[in-house]
């Protein structure tokens, strides 16, 4: 740290008593701080009981006895932690000199001001947070993509897992405020300097504010919206996506999503993706109604969809059958079984339990056409999720999201949350996902959602080598495409396959 240049700094200063007790924290009455200017007949002697820390730009003086008004202080910029030359010890509480210089600077610029009086009157929570809660109930929404409900609810969920102790310098940041400033961070991508401006905390304390609360909120959300689901579940499920999609037994889409990174070192191309950025992917499985069943995280931005299917939990599980995947169930109006079976593009496996379109690449009769094009409309609900997720969470599509492990606790705190305001939210009308945040249908025409104008595409599809099918897999796709050309046929079927490519 450099030596300040002693000509213009005034040795006697006092302690302004009567500025610091109107503006000091009730539970840090003990904290002054030192001002140039003499001390006026007016002025009444406060003391201050306890530790002083006073500081004049940079230095720091730690003072162990009462300090009343009226007294001056010689302040020496050249002492060190215990040779104060009036007998001031502030050894106790500054460490001895590291050898390193950083640390020094470090801790000066931890402890430098008053920065908990700035944090509480001036920061994002306590200014403008409390003051839309009581007159902007959109501009709250807008902030934080939750209501202020929401955020209470949550809060009194993950408070006790984020809340501090107050220290002997200062009180903790409350866990209402941890909380804001994680959603905030999460909603708009902003970079850890802008969001520490804004909330007067320091970039590493609100680093790990947000790597603590993303990990608060997926411990307690996930069990109560994101658990496994059950075979009634995914019988649900099931009767779901035939309602809304029309297409029966079908119990998740599957597919993928980049989310951007910044190069981890020495990390060569493993993360350099298809679109010509670095990512990590996002695999999931959701339902009908755009909610998440299945999440992984973290997979290499090089891979394909179907390395990562293949090495994740979820595609692990459906291999060895430890799914809680319903038995056989007839099709609507024909006496014919089928299996359940979840629905992906042709970059994953066909599978008994696991339907792709007919490839573009070779001979796609009339009927096959129409299969891929039930089977895409249906698929449509994963690459919506993923655009609802990203286009409420803009974290997704910045590069701020910090190193590769705090990046999966974020992913999975924004599915997570995801799942959390799809379900409270279509409760009381669904202002979360609005008509044309989504794709939409009129007279079986697709209208593309708000979210494929701004949002990164979901990864690329393509075939795969040793990626075989084997006979009883055919058969089920066959019977499949049998009926959506049959007793399932819809009206608009026929002429969106003249209007598609598929």
């Amino acid at each position: 740290m450099p030596k300040p240049d002693m000509s213009k700094v005034d040795h006697d200063v006092t302690v302004d008593a009567k500025e610091e007790a109107s503006e000091c924290h009730p539970r840090q009455k003990c904290f002054g701080r030192l001002i140039n200017h003499k001390p006026n007949e007016d002025r009444p002697n406060l003391k201050l009981k306890g530790v002083v820390l006073v500081n004049i730009k940079r230095p720091l003086l730690v003072v162990t006895r009462d300090i009343s008004a009226d007294e001056e202080l010689f302040f020496d910029y050249g002492v060190r932690p215990g040779q104060f030359n009036e007998g001031y010890d502030m050894s106790f509480l500054l460490p001895e000199r590291s050898r390193k210089r950083k640390r020094d600077v470090l801790l000066a610029c931890a402890m430098e001001g008053v920065p908990d009086e700035m944090q509480e009157k001036h920061g994002m929570y306590e200014a403008l947070t409390k003051e839309m809660e009581a007159s902007d109930d959109e501009l709250f929404f807008q902030t934080y993509r939750m209501s202020k409900e929401h955020m209470d609810f949550i809060a009194s969920c993950v408070s006790s897992l984020i809340e501090k102790n107050d220290t002997v310098t200062r009180p903790a940041i409350v866990a209402e405020c941890r909380l804001a400033m994680t959603l905030r961070f999460l909603a708009s991508g902003d970079s850890m300097f802008s969001l520490s401006i804004a909330s007067r905390v320091s970039r590493a304390a609100l680093s790990g504010i947000i790597m603590e609360t993303c990990q608060a909120l997926w411990t307690v959300l996930q069990p109560l919206y994101m658990k496994p689901p059950t075979e009634e579940d995914l019988k649900l499920v099931s009767r779901e996506f035939n309602d809304l999609w029309q297409f029966p037994n079908c119990i998740g889409a599957v597919d993928g999503k980049h989310c951007r990174i910044h190069k981890p070192p020495n990390s060569g191309s493993d993360y350099h993706n298809f679109y010509d950025f670095e990512s990590i992917v996002l695999m999931a499985v959701v339902d009908a109604r755009y909610r998440f069943l299945y999440i992984d995280v973290g997979a290499k931005g090089k891979e394909n969809d179907s390395t990562v299917f293949k090495r994740s939990s979820f595609g692990k599980a459906l291999e060895v059958n430890r799914l809680p995947v319903p038995g056989d169930k007839e099709l609507p109006n024909t006496s014919c079984p089928l299996p359940h079976v979840f629905i992906g593009d042709e970059a994953f496996p066909l599978k008994t339990n696991f339907l792709k379109p007919f490839s573009r690449y070779g001979d796609l009769t009339t009927d096959k056409k129409i299969f891929n094009y039930r089977l895409s409309r249906a698929r449509r609900v994963v690459e919506n999720t993923f655009g609802i997720l990203a286009s409420r969470f803009q974290v997704l599509k910045s590069t701020k999201m910090g190193k590769l492990d705090t990046i999966d606790h974020i992913v999975k705190a924004v599915c997570v949350l995801h799942n959390f305001l799809m379900v409270t939210n279509a409760q009381n009308g669904n202002s979360y996902v609005t008509p044309v945040l989504v794709d939409r249908e009129a007279n079986g025409q697709i209208i593309p959602g708000s979210w494929r104008r701004q949002s990164i595409p979901v990864l690329p599809s393509g075939n795969i080598s040793g990626n075989f099918s084997g006979r009883d897999a055919l058969k089920i796709r066959e019977a499949f495409k049998d009926y959506f050309c049959g007793v399932g046929r819809v009206p608009w079927q026929d002429e969106a396959i003249l209007r598609g490519n598929f």
